[in-house]
């Protein structure tokens, strides 16, 4: 019965995705990747990057879960309460149900996904020169870690991502310093890595690394919700700063 239903659920959310992807802005064929920790087992942002004539084409994709989690359900009311996925050493506490989170409304490798994907088109120095939001289908290439990020760059290694992780390490320098000079500030934060003993103990406590991937995947978050927060600003009239951010 348990593997009834299980396949029900599998044909219904794929039958999902195959139905909306008929109305969304197709980017299976985009060069797309995800950089998270190692133990992730849910991937809900990815990236993609083209240079151009003016400078880069960023994509920030976003997991769109509409589709799967309908208004005032109670899968919807409970994600409300819930109000974020909490990780912890023991294991996640998630907003969504696991089938959800860690499958259907996860960007996974090799898999079509449904997405909110904010198009960046920045100059050479930074500048935004164009942004758009779609509703679009992706098919994530490669789930990396931080640390096999950081040794493509490192060591530039032979990948067909190196192209891109390069672009992406240029412009996260240039957006972090633009942001900085422009009354940004940038908070020093120590994340600790810790393992457990059999007496549940903790022991091997060292600071984690940082990595310039985890610039890349900071900076381009953080200036996708701008252009969101500008775009939605505009809408709903909401008073813009002096560096053209809504508040």
């Amino acid at each position: 019965k348990r593997t009834l239903a299980q396949n029900k659920n599998t044909a219904h959310f794929q039958g999902i995705i195959e139905s909306s992807k008929k109305n969304r802005l197709n980017l299976e064929n985009l060069l797309t990747f995800t950089i998270d920790p190692p133990s992730a087992k849910d991937f809900d942002d990815a990236l993609s990057i083209e240079k151009i004539t003016t400078g880069y084409r960023l994509y920030v994709h976003i997991a769109d879960v509409g589709e799967f989690v309908p208004e005032g359900s109670n899968i919807d009311n409970q994600a409300m309460i819930r109000g974020n996925s909490y990780y912890f050493y023991e294991g996640v506490s998630h907003m969504l149900p696991e089938y959800l989170s860690e499958n259907y409304c996860s960007l996974k490798e090799n898999q079509s996904r449904l997405a909110l994907t904010v198009t960046i088109d920045l100059g050479f120095k930074g500048e935004i020169t164009n942004s758009k939001i779609n509703e679009t289908v992706i098919n994530v290439d490669k789930c990396f870690s931080y640390e096999q990020v950081e040794e493509i760059l490192i060591k530039n290694n032979k990948s067909e991502f190196r192209k891109s992780l390069k672009y992406f390490e240029k412009i996260s320098t240039i957006l972090k310093c633009n942001r900085i000079i422009n009354g940004g500030f940038e908070i020093k934060s120590y994340d600790i890595n810790y393992d457990l003993d059999e007496k549940g103990e903790l022991k091997n406590i060292k600071e984690k690394e940082s990595f310039k991937s985890h610039k890349i995947v900071e900076e381009c978050m953080l200036l996708a919700n701008r252009v969101v927060a500008n775009k939605y600003g505009e809408k709903l009239n909401l008073p813009i700063t002096g560096n053209g951010q809504a508040i």
